[in-house]
């Protein structure tokens, strides 16, 4: 008893210090000092201490107060009912008001109460002890606005409000005129209940995407149940605009809530196609199947029996690799069955990514990129797909052997013209490559002349196999179709050594000597003979192993020229012209020999190569040796900029790159010239490009068969050279002046990335530039006979306008000068809309014009709210 004597005497001090403390417990005392800001949040929690484990236990027991003593074991203490798990912390800015009496405590001037992940903040604030009910609300200001109002976050669900009352121990609460976030949504309400749950149950609410005080739409709902981590369900609701009612009334409403990934029903777009009549587009099903996968099965329905399957994976496994693959089957039916119109068009494809992390496997790496199938263009009705006629693929593996010179690369490589239908592939090809290496080893060449010690040694092998057929053949599931596919691979293996070093000769020239030996294995060969019955020639595909080799020595001499010229004065400092010569010498003895039949029509042997058409080519059955010059010019320049007031000087190549190549062949009895190539490169104030390549021919022609002849040019018309083809390019850019051209850093691109759009500004759309225009102007020439010809002529343009922020239009169209048309032209014109964006895109012109026009939120979450309208090229045509 004494024990509890002892406890009631430091209550009824506390408590009488507190009474006259705060005389008044409906309003706060002047009297409060600043110290009571900081007041210890230790005595509040002894005080609920003492009440909840004390008071509520000894009501009626008045025999306590006596001054008798029993003995009380800690196992037998009780606690109240009502006591709650945790520790309240509280705090204000302004003033802390504590009555022991009725266990209240009142918070002034940016409140803040704690519990465990629950955290309220407000101007003004009432925690009850007892109850454990805390009430929030703001406060008037001065100029009568309400400030303060209560913040209210329970581990990652936060929401505002005027008015919130809530029950640490039952975890419930009610809110008046609530504002809370859901994923990409925006839910108020004017009243609001939360239970244990964290389920939030709502009347009179809306709900917007838009982060606006005044949203620009919303939801007016009567009802709403917001599930946690789940759904909003809502009862009726009506879709309001800027205020304004719509028609659009929804009886009730499902929206996700759920971050994350999480299953669902992809609803269908609706498709009016005049060509396939009404039709649901991109309708289905999307499966999380587990952290590292996902699956989507969509298809497309129309009214006249057009349809589309498609399913779809992404994988990724955290720093390792990651994919995607689909498949796709395609059945589009246009016209009446019965009429001349009708027609079945199918298409199949099949596409597969995959990369693998580099860091993963350091050593080795595994890639592919797929996409085959048995296609028809009138089966396709988006636009890229159609004017598509190449399909490519290529799966390889790649393996660096740790510790060694060698390295392994297997790979299956895919190619399928979609006009002709033939299809090509490569599999399994196979290299082995090692590394140049010192055959001599570094014992031996220490201290030997510096041509030994570069003395270099490289080898590979590649083995080949190829088929090659149409596509009803090799994707075909009848064995007679596949046998003759495959009674026409090919195959092939090729051996490849070289030896090379490095000799200065002069001080100032580098010779570099070399030989090399490749040796080719067959398992197919042909033998010519001659048919008489049929007066023709009969080619024998014979099944046996054959080899082949060549053997070829060179020699090549380089080196490097510069010559500079200096000014005394002026912001132009000098030139500094670069000049590159080459030269290299190139012998093949010819060692393998052709085969011959006797042709009595022509009454002469005919040679040939047995290993003609072969995989890996064939090799040289005649003895060459060339003479290979060339010669390379730069041109810089170094200069002051006239803004620059730091003295700092910039170098520019105003002739990026002129040179010009040909070759001598020493054992023709004529013609021993090679036509000459010069190209020239020239870049101008960094957006004026213009290349040129030239080919001219040192012999003349035959006036009458456009034969070329073995007379020299010179000789006959006086002139030098013929010009025998040419292609000229011309690129010009124009920028707004406000913004820079080239890219130095950037937030989500890498250095790589940044290096590949300052080298190629005029293919990629910058958001930022008021406006940019782009001018591609090509042109190639032919002449090889007496009928000259004009190949790619055109003049292209690109650009973009920014009207305004929310404005942007891009266009890219141009000029066929051949074909006297218009180059395909498209159009996109772009609005934000804040919470809306539009989109409007055409081609208006040629046989793919099609348009469409889009009005969607931008919100994922109302993805499947928008107005579209479009034709496509199918319908237009």
């Amino acid at each position: 008893m004494l024990l509890f004597a002892l406890v009631c005497n430091a209550f009824i001090v506390n408590y009488l210090n507190f009474r006259a403390f705060y005389p008044n417990k409906k309003t706060v005392s002047n009297s409060v000092t600043k110290q009571t800001k900081n007041v210890d949040n230790n005595i509040g929690d002894t005080i609920r201490t003492s009440i909840n484990a004390v008071i509520d236990t000894t009501k009626a027991d008045t025999l306590l107060f006596k001054s008798e003593t029993i003995k009380i074991s800690a196992d037998t203490t009780k606690i109240s009912k009502d006591a709650i798990e945790s520790d309240v912390k509280y705090s204000a800015d302004d003033s802390v008001r504590f009555e022991v009496d009725s266990q209240m405590v009142y918070l002034y001037g940016k409140a803040k109460v704690i519990y465990t992940e629950v955290e309220l903040k407000a101007d003004y604030i009432e925690l009850s002890l007892r109850k454990n009910i805390v009430y929030a609300i703001g406060v008037s200001d001065s100029s009568g606005k309400i400030v303060g109002s209560p913040e209210f976050k329970d581990g990652d669900q936060e929401f505002k409000s005027d008015k919130i009352t809530y029950n640490f121990e039952t975890k419930k609460g009610k809110i008046i005129n609530v504002h809370t976030t859901q994923d990409e949504g925006y839910l108020y309400g004017d009243k609001v209940k939360k239970d244990s749950s964290d389920n939030i149950y709502m009347l009179h609410g809306t709900y917007t995407t838009c982060n606006l005080e005044h949203p620009h739409f919303w939801f007016d709902i009567y009802k709403v149940k917001v599930i946690k981590d789940d759904k909003i369900v809502t009862g009726p609701a009506n879709l309001k605009i800027a205020g304004v009612p719509t028609p659009l009334a929804l009886p009730f409403g499902f929206f996700p809530n759920k971050k994350g990934r999480a299953n669902g029903i992809i609803i269908p777009r609706p498709f009016d196609s005049e060509a396939w009549g009404f039709g649901l587009e991109e309708g289905g099903y999307y499966m999380g199947i587990n952290d590292n996968m996902d699956l989507t099965l969509t298809g497309d329905i129309f009214s006249r029996g057009s349809f589309k399957i498609n399913a779809a994976t992404n994988y990724v496994k955290r720093y390792k690799y990651s994919g995607s693959f689909s498949v796709r089957y395609t059945s589009n039916k246009s016209g009446e069955k019965g009429f001349p119109d009708y027609n079945v068009a199918k298409d199949m494809r099949v596409y597969w990514s995959h990369n693998q992390d580099p860091k993963a496997r350091p050593n080795s790496r595994f890639t592919a990129k797929v996409d085959a199938g048995k296609t028809n263009a009138k089966a396709q009705r988006e636009i890229n797909l159609n004017i598509q006629n190449t399909l490519a693929s290529s799966i390889r593996y790649d393996k660096i052997f740790a510790g060694t010179p060698f390295s392994m690369a297997i790979a299956a490589n895919h190619s399928q013209n979609t006009a002709t239908k033939i299809v090509e592939i490569t599999a399994p090809d196979i290299l082995l490559n090692m590394q140049s290496i010192n055959p001599l080893g570094t014992n031996f060449t220490q201290g030997k002349a510096k041509w030994i010690s570069d003395l270099r040694l490289n080898y590979n092998t590649n083995i080949q196999n190829k088929i090659r057929g149409f596509e009803e053949q090799i994707f075909s599931s009848k064995q007679k179709n596949l046998d003759s596919v495959f009674a026409e691979m090919r195959n092939g293996m090729t051996h490849n050594a070289s030896l090379a070093t490095n000799v200065k000769a002069l001080k100032y020239l580098i010779v570099t000597p070399s030989v090399t030996y490749s040796e080719l294995w067959y398992l197919q060969t042909k033998t010519k003979s001659w048919d008489a019955v049929n007066d023709t020639i009969a080619t024998t595909l014979n099944r046996n192993f054959s080899r082949a080799n060549n053997v070829g020595l060179s020699a090549s001499l380089r080196t490097v020229l510069y010559g500079v010229y200096l000014f005394k004065h002026g912001n132009l400092k000098g030139f500094r012209h670069t000049i590159q010569p080459n030269i290299s010498y190139n012998y093949n003895p010819g060692i393998t020999k052709n085969q011959t039949y006797y042709n009595p029509d022509l009454q002469k042997t005919i040679e040939y190569s047995k290993y003609e058409g072969g995989i890996i080519g064939q090799p040289s059955t005649s003895k060459s040796s060339f003479v290979n010059m060339g010669l390379n010019n730069i041109l810089g320049i170094k200069y002051k900029p006239r803004k620059d007031t730091l003295g700092n000087f910039t170098k520019v190549n105003i002739l990026d790159n002129f040179g010009a190549s040909t070759s001598y062949n020493v054992l023709a009895d004529s013609m021993n010239w090679s036509p000459i190539n010069v190209n020239a490169r020239v870049i101008i104030l960094n957006n004026f490009n213009v290349s040129y390549d030239l080919s001219y021919n040192l012999y003349a022609l035959n006036n009458n068969t456009g034969i070329v002849t073995k007379q020299y040019m010179r000789d006959v018309t006086g002139k030098f050279a013929r010009l025998t083809s040419s292609n000229f390019s011309i690129q010009y850019s124009l920028r707004s002046k406000n913004t820079k051209a080239i890219i130095t850093d950037s937030k989500t691109a890498s250095q790589a990335e940044i290096d590949e759009i300052n080298r190629n500004r005029d293919q990629y759309i910058d958001f930022n530039l008021p406006w940019q225009i782009s001018f591609i102007y090509t042109l190639s020439y032919n002449k090889a006979a007496l009928v000259s010809s004009y190949g790619n002529h055109i003049l292209r343009v690109n650009g973009d306008l920014s009207l305004t922020r929310k404005w942007k239009i891009t266009f890219s169209s141009g000029w066929d000068f051949t074909a006297k048309d218009i180059v395909l032209p498209t159009i996109n014109v772009y609005r934000d809309l804040h919470c809306w964006e539009m989109s409007f895109n055409v081609i208006p012109y040629g046989p793919s014009k099609q348009y469409s026009l889009n009005i969607n939120v931008k919100a994922s979450v109302l993805q499947d709210m928008k107005l579209s309208r479009r034709r496509s090229w199918y319908d237009l045509r």
